[in-house]
């Protein structure tokens, strides 16, 4: 067992996984209708569709956007933008970066709007109290709209439950850390995942994996309290050169003044890409500590499609997982 682990957390990974594994069974080659053998594991599933006006506000304003609920999993919750309407029922959506990001065209009704209000580029440096969902600025203002004076709420319930969830600071790099991992092969501490340089990295143990499947770990450190979380990204080397980067991981979260860690994403996928990839957290996490759990690489995904013969796989490194850099929004 790991540290941090315990009977609990491993299962309820073990479950997220089994699910994953029925959904790939599943797969159509269409890549457009919605899955009706199961409940989509992506927390982003209890969203509901745009409406036309939210999708022409959302391609007007270039507000991010992200999709959900395809039989084709690989796009699930990476943040693009909305190019244009291909005709009443499709849109066309480009992934990430204007210069060579990925683009797509999606049903509208897997559409889902972000919460963020641009795509997010250098986290800001330093931890801010302007109001996560654009409220109104103080306390005083926040009980004065809502409570007994505004709309009819108690004021007591307001200044404890609501101004806090409207106050709380978003996420900021110059208070994330990375402390824990499951391993480390030892290139670079682990501190280097937090920076912006493509010639250090983070690569697991050699034993962690095999043919190119496992279960590696990096845990963060958000803050001394709460923050939110709207996106986390990760940027990995492409192939050929990343045979060993992450391609399937999710995300975990502790909040504070608890120690019992709770799933706070579905199973997400890398593309094949040299730039950052941010994938939205719907909803946005409040959380002090954050884990990365990965568990398939490259070279797992080209083994499962069955795009490697069996005299490559055994030339291969396939015993360990890696990456650049994460971030978080």
């Amino acid at each position: 067992m790991l540290p941090g682990d315990g009977p609990k957390d491993l299962a309820r990974q073990r479950a997220i996984l089994e699910e994953h594994q029925a959904q790939q069974a599943n797969i159509k080659d269409d890549g457009n209708s919605p899955k009706s053998h199961s409940v989509d594991v992506s927390s982003s599933s209890i969203s509901q569709p745009m409406t036309s006006a939210e999708l022409s506000s959302s391609f007007t304003l270039s507000t991010p956007v992200f999709v959900t609920n395809m039989r084709q999993t690989r796009f699930h919750n990476h943040l693009g933008v909305i190019l244009g309407f291909d005709g009443d029922q499709h849109v066309k959506l480009q992934l990430h970066e204007q210069r060579d990001g990925k683009k797509i065209r999606v049903p509208r009704d897997r559409v889902r709007v972000s919460g963020l209000s641009r795509l997010p580029s250098v986290p800001s440096a330093q931890p801010s109290r302007v109001p996560t969902f654009d409220a109104p600025g103080t306390p005083h203002f926040i009980v004065a709209l809502l409570g007994s004076r505004g709309l009819g709420l108690p004021d007591h319930v307001v200044q404890e439950h609501i101004a806090p969830y409207f106050l709380i600071r978003r996420v900021a790099t110059s208070s994330v850390q990375c402390k824990r991992g499951s391993t480390n092969r030892g290139d670079n501490p682990l501190s280097v995942v937090c920076n912006d340089r493509d010639d250090q990295w983070w690569i697991s143990a050699p034993g962690g994996f095999s043919r190119g499947c496992g279960r590696e770990w990096l845990e963060f450190i958000l803050g001394e309290e709460n923050c939110r979380v709207s996106a986390v990204g990760m940027k990995i080397p492409p192939l050929p050169h990343g045979p060993l980067a992450v391609r399937h991981f999710f995300v975990e979260c502790v909040k504070s003044g608890e120690e019992t860690w709770s799933s706070c994403s579905g199973l997400l996928e890398t593309l094949d890409v040299p730039h950052m990839q941010r994938f939205a957290l719907s909803p946005p996490v409040d959380a002090m500590r954050m884990r990365v759990v990965m568990v398939m690489s490259a070279l797992g995904s080209m083994i499962e499609r069955k795009k490697l013969r069996e005299e490559e796989i055994a030339l291969a490194p396939d015993d360990c997982v890696g990456l650049f850099g994460v971030k978080f929004w």
